[in-house]
């Protein structure tokens, strides 16, 4: 607001593997700082850009990103699988209780996208990271290996 004057889009990017443990062996602080991370700053975006948004009697667009976890669980841990259908509820609950003011809600789902929460998912160390992430990619082929193979 202090360089633009006033917001148009507020993309919300906020995810990680907090706590991977499966639903038997979770704990409340395991959930807790997982759904802080991967939900509870998704809340403030949707909080701050809507209320924004009305007060400058502007249409807006929150694009937020989710995951394929918020429709199919066993992508992650247990936690980031509830997180992620939070999110996905969040989204849809901007978009009704902002009908008819021109603010849009929107999420976006990606799939397995070959990151450190991939690496985390399947117990990668750092170390070993790079080179799990381009065997990944050789194995999907086509222009995407050979961007991963480029930038390591």
């Amino acid at each position: 607001m202090d360089t633009f004057g006033r917001l148009d889009v507020m993309f919300s990017n906020a995810g990680a593997a907090v706590d991977l443990s499966p639903i038997d062996n979770l704990t409340p602080e395991g959930l807790d700082r997982t759904l802080a991370l991967n939900l509870q700053a998704h809340v403030a975006a949707h909080e701050y850009a809507a209320r924004q948004f009305r007060a400058q009697r502007v249409p807006g667009s929150i694009i937020t990103t989710g995951s394929v976890a918020a429709l199919q669980a066993g992508w992650n841990g247990g936690a980031y699988s509830m997180a992620k259908a939070a999110v996905l509820a969040l989204v849809r609950q901007t978009a009704v209780e902002n009908q008819g003011t021109g603010i849009r809600s929107n999420a976006i789902l990606p799939g397995a996208v070959l990151t450190s929460i991939i690496t985390d998912m399947f117990g990668v160390s750092r170390e070993r990271e790079g080179e799990f992430l381009t065997g990944i990619g050789d194995r999907i082929g086509g222009e995407f290996a050979t961007e991963l193979n480029a930038g390591s």
